[in-house]
């Protein structure tokens, strides 16, 4: 009996674990297969680094991004050795991808009894994975805009509070 208790535990945490939830909002506020993503500034990405955090119109290190409020990562396709910058350009958002995640209150190393105790969902993790092309830039990859947010106001990051975080950085036009 208690094998197989232990067995239906695990079998429940593996399933919370990996836990996804299908988003039901309209498209009114979201961006579309189709629009642009107009880069106004130079940004500079690390040597060896593929990936660059904005939040509040800024760049920041990714230790600094506050994950409750909308921030977004803009990614290369390779990484070099040596910085690399992205130049002003107008790239195509040829793919949108929405998607949210749960994350668990306690993390799976804890002992399996206190997880089926009081696991729940604390925060969903919302994103929005804009996938970008330029000929002239082809090493740019995507923008993701994402939040943390409570499961009672879950919901992706708006059209408008994407362009609000990216400020004058760059911005999408429908």
């Amino acid at each position: 009996m208690q094998k197989v208790r232990l067995g239906l535990i695990l079998a429940l945490l593996s399933l919370a674990g990996g836990c996804r939830f299908v988003a039901q909002e309209a498209p009114l506020h979201r961006v579309q297969t189709g629009a642009v993503l107009k880069l106004a500034a130079v940004i500079e990405f690390a040597a060896d680094s593929v990936a660059v955090y904005i939040q509040h119109g800024r760049l920041l290190p990714g230790n600094a991004v506050d994950s409750y409020k909308p921030y977004c990562i803009l990614e290369l396709r390779r990484k070099h050795p040596h910085p690399v910058s992205v130049t002003p350009d107008t790239f195509l958002i040829y793919r949108t991808y929405y998607e949210s995640t749960a994350v668990l209150r306690y993390p799976m190393l804890a002992s399996a009894a206190r997880i089926v105790a009081s696991a729940s969902v604390s925060h969903l993790v919302y994103e929005t994975e804009l996938f970008l092309r330029s000929a002239r830039q082809p090493n740019v990859y995507r923008l993701t805009c994402k939040h943390w947010v409570d499961p009672a106001f879950a919901r992706h990051v708006t059209y408008e509070e994407i362009n609000a975080t990216l400020g004058e950085l760059m911005w999408i036009r429908q």
